[in-house]
């Protein structure tokens, strides 16, 4: 058996989760995964040799394609288009900004070799390796609406970093970059949006400098967002987020070592007994395990399969197509 951390974290947060997502997903994306989606497609692009323009170019193509069809799970009263162009701004300054960050030695990466657990299962490492690090480094990218030690600490306790670490045996270089909150349909974060000085309209401005520093900016500043300023250009908009130092503040890189062996052995112990519960699991069908009820709600969204869930009787597996999900493409994570 294959197994990877997104399976391993399905099924230990719901048995039903874990099963449905085997073969189904939500019709339509909600709208920052999306985002991130198409923002972990351009960091791979920049380092596999792509340069900044390109990467965020096709990045933003993908997201216009995936935004009309199949469509975002916007909440009603949002404009999804305006909210596409936020974050297709989003994705050409943070892609610029990023390639920055990396300079002067971006990692090249390439897709990591399965581990091999057992002679029955193996685990297929979802971040990316650098074929040119000593260690084999891996990196991983992650979006947040903005940071916390808290979410820090879970995403190091997860199995997408503590358990690639451990069984892949190598390093990872953790990305976290923060693109700030959805408020009323439309993305409120220096990445899209900026203000302009009174007196001097062509400078834009994301944070006060020297002893003014921390402060707000006063009413006679003008609020802009780059997705309504065409001729505005996204490597001007980073520079100036750069100058006023806002682009560092929205991006960390944590260096997550590998645990010590008795660490890894253990985990290792762990995903084996977990990867046996998913042999024992395969010809299930989504309602015999019982509900995880604290899961339904307990995520940074609620569960999309709750219409399946909340129901008297279980749907039949032909019928879920009906209810506003599509089968998993093969291959498709």
């Amino acid at each position: 058996m294959l197994l990877d951390a997104a399976s391993l974290t399905s099924l230990q947060s719901c048995p039903r989760r874990y099963l449905l997502e085997r073969h189904w997903r939500a019709a339509k994306w909600q709208p920052k995964s999306l985002l991130y989606h198409c923002l972990r497609g351009a960091m791979e692009h920049l380092c596999r040799g792509g340069d900044a323009k390109a990467a965020a170019d096709l990045a933003r193509t993908r997201l216009l394609e995936l935004a009309a069809d199949p469509g975002m799970d916007t909440a009603p009263g949002v404009n999804p288009y305006a909210l596409a162009l936020d974050f297709c701004a989003m994705i050409d300054t943070i892609v610029r900004s990023e390639w920055r960050s990396l300079q002067p030695e971006p990692p090249q990466l390439v897709e990591a070799e399965a581990v091999a657990l057992c002679e029955r299962h193996q685990w297929r490492v979802s971040a990316r390796q650098d074929s040119a690090s000593a260690t084999r480094a891996l990196h991983r990218w992650v979006f947040w609406d903005s940071y916390s030690d808290a979410k820090l600490s879970a995403e190091l306790h997860s199995w997408a970093v503590f358990g690639e670490v451990a069984l892949a045996g190598v390093p990872m270089q953790l990305h976290i970059i923060s693109v700030g909150r959805m408020v009323d349909g439309r993305m409120e974060s220096p990445w899209a949006a900026c203000v302009k000085h009174p007196k001097f309209p062509n400078v834009l401005r994301f944070g006060r400098r020297g002893t003014a520093k921390g402060k707000s900016f006063t009413n006679t500043f003008q609020r802009m967002r780059l997705s309504d300023m065409p001729q505005q250009s996204p490597d001007e908009w980073v520079d100036a987020m750069w100058r006023d130092g806002v682009a560092q503040q929205l991006r960390r890189s944590v260096q997550v070592q590998v645990p010590p062996p008795e660490a890894c052995g253990d985990a290792l112990r762990q995903v084996l007994a977990e990867a046996d519960r998913m042999q024992a699991m395969a010809k299930m069908q989504y309602a015999e395990p019982p509900m995880s009820r604290a899961a339904c709600d307990g995520g940074w969204t609620p569960c999309p399969f709750q219409v399946l869930c909340h129901r008297a009787e279980p749907v039949a597996a032909g019928l879920v197509g009906a209810e506003g999900f599509r089968r998993r493409e093969n291959g498709e994570r």
